[in-house]
């Protein structure tokens, strides 16, 4: 992240979450990085609009899952953009959303070389 104003502004706006938007929890370890909802290289700006609260962790699972279970990553970028209209911190609402999001994503990376297998990603040999 270039402009890290950005990063303390969506904290003056979401709070200084000990959760992050996907249910992760932020520690010392796990700490909040900006996630682009339209990425930079489609021309998706470093803005509080188009920016995402998630930990180190929640946000290499997100790009992850993007590859395994594109409608899956397509809903947490829908739930991020509500965040953003909302412009305040994640209702309680959502946030069971998003920890209902976490189960499936936790499910498809635990399955992730069947699900590869089922789309031929990765051929499976006998």
């Amino acid at each position: 992240m270039k402009n890290k104003d950005i990063l303390y502004e969506m904290f003056e706006i979401y709070g200084n979450p000990t959760v992050d938007w996907m249910g992760f929890e932020v520690t010392k370890h796990n700490k909040i990085t900006y996630h682009h909802i339209t990425e930079a290289r489609r021309g998706g700006l470093e803005t509080i609009e188009n920016g995402a609260l998630l930990t180190k962790g929640a946000h290499s699972k997100l790009h992850e899952i993007e590859l395994l279970d594109k409608e899956l990553y397509d809903e947490y970028q829908y739930w991020f953009r509500i965040i953003n209209d909302m412009r305040c911190k994640p209702s309680n609402e959502i946030m069971n959303i998003m920890y209902s999001l976490k189960k499936r994503l936790n499910y498809t990376l635990e399955n992730k070389r069947e699900l590869k297998v089922q789309r031929g990603l990765i051929v499976k040999h006998a």
